[in-house]
């Protein structure tokens, strides 16, 4: 096909209005379209879960998470290493939404699902040394490497 070039149209702009042949353009199948809000949902909830929980490691003080018996494994623990889980968590929750709906460095989201996955299985690592349910971070953990897998095979954004 020649190039069609004009003085006051620049090319590409003279490409989308007159030589794109948008009949070519692929329609995604309702599976996919159905896997893709899946997914959109998922990281949601997700980094709304690990958001909150980040920002409670992250503001919380050391005594606080003593005296509290839904978290032993704090005792064990410095702060900083608190909050370094809580800034851990509160990053993978902002990789998990804020590169797709911004439209830049996409490829970050199943990269931090990932990071989110294993964070969570060392997480249920500890609470099964500590005798603690483990049943939730491994449904964190899991979960995470379905956005993982999802985002960075199955349905790309």
């Amino acid at each position: 096909m020649p190039l069609k070039t004009s003085t006051t149209i620049p090319y590409l702009v003279h490409y989308a209005i007159e030589d794109f042949n948008y009949s070519e353009t692929p329609v995604p199948s309702p599976e996919v379209i159905r896997m893709n809000l899946g997914l959109w949902i998922l990281q949601a909830l997700l980094a709304v879960v690990f958001g909150a929980v980040g920002l409670t490691h992250l503001f919380r003080s050391k005594p606080a998470f003593d005296a509290d018996p839904n978290f032993r494994w704090t005792r064990a623990m410095s702060q900083s290493s608190i909050k370094s889980i809580g800034a851990a968590e509160l990053a993978g929750a902002l990789g998990l939404v804020v590169p797709a709906a911004a439209g830049v460095l996409m490829g970050l989201v199943p990269l931090a699902a990932l990071c989110l996955g294993v964070l969570m299985a060392g997480a249920a690592a500890t609470h099964r040394r500590l005798k603690e349910p483990v049943a939730p971070t491994l449904a964190l953990s899991l979960l995470s490497l379905m956005v993982s897998v999802g985002r960075g095979w199955l349905v790309p954004l």
